[in-house]
């Protein structure tokens, strides 16, 4: 007997401005079956197979940037299914995988690869082309069509050859879509939007490590069930400097959560010091 159906809409965007400015809003509508879909109550969601690329460049030592897309990568390692496959990705002038897609599962190996980040040889400054290529090939490797495959960007998004990331994204949409998450009150919203756009992917504002769990649960549905988020923050460790706790932008693309404190502002951003 056929079961009754019902619908979830997830959008690419959570705001849009008011304005006479064309917007283009990409919107996937799922259909789930009473008993339980992929991502229903109890249900089981669909495997990954996910290429996670990591700024490591000199400019994401600033405002706690490499501390945040840290904790993204912590999160996934604990919120891996295992059935899941993750492979994380490094870059500056190299690309370098620290995390091979079954490692995600091992996790002394993703500990040893977040601690020696900074040992890494692969220089200073920013290629993020490389990390992206090198996460492709990493998922093209489990490629199927009964897994999610994406790629993850994390990163500040200043970069050398915007141009050579975007035609990464768009050779390679049809076997996988891009998504991108962005840190630093000054991160290069228009070249991570355009990279997640052309692809059928999404973008979103990483401005405290406590939303990480809401991202992934947003861009990965069902990634946050059962985590325990305390538990998620033991062993892990890296330099902290001083910067901006909390941002929002005002342009109407994109808001988050302020802590508590006065604001400061530059230029279309607003921002808290600690």
């Amino acid at each position: 007997m056929a079961e009754p159906l019902s619908f979830q809409a997830l959008s690419s965007r959570d705001y849009v401005l008011s304005s006479a400015e064309n917007f283009v809003l990409y919107v996937l509508l799922e259909a789930i079956a009473s008993g339980g879909g992929a991502n229903g109550a109890g249900g089981p969601r669909i495997p990954l197979n996910l290429g996670v690329v990591i700024d490591r460049s000199g400019s994401m030592y600033d405002e706690r940037r490499l501390e945040f897309v840290v904790e993204a990568v912590k999160f996934l390692a604990e919120s891996a299914a295992p059935d899941d496959k993750v492979a994380v990705v490094a870059f500056a002038d190299k690309a370098q995988v620290i995390v091979k897609p079954d490692e995600i599962h091992d996790k002394g190996a993703v500990r040893r690869a977040i601690e020696d980040i900074d040992l890494l040889e692969i220089g200073g400054g920013t290629q993020m082309a490389l990390g992206m290529r090198a996460a492709i090939e990493q998922v093209n490797q489990s490629l199927a069509s009964n897994r999610l495959n994406r790629v993850l960007v994390l990163t500040d998004g200043q970069t050398y050859e915007e141009t050579a990331c975007i035609d990464l994204a768009n050779q390679h949409k049809e076997q996988m879509s891009f998504s991108a998450m962005g840190v630093g009150v000054d991160f290069n919203e228009k070249l991570l939007m355009r990279i997640a756009q052309d692809s059928h992917g999404k973008y979103h504002f990483i401005g405290n490590p406590s939303e990480i769990p809401g991202i992934f649960d947003d861009e990965l549905p069902g990634s946050a069930r059962g985590y325990d988020a305390q538990r998620s923050n033991r062993g892990y460790a890296i330099a902290r400097r001083p910067g901006a706790r909390g941002v929002s932008r005002e342009s109407g693309n994109l808001f988050t959560r302020h802590a508590t404190g006065p604001r400061r502002s530059q230029g279309h951003l607003r921002y808290r010091r600690p």
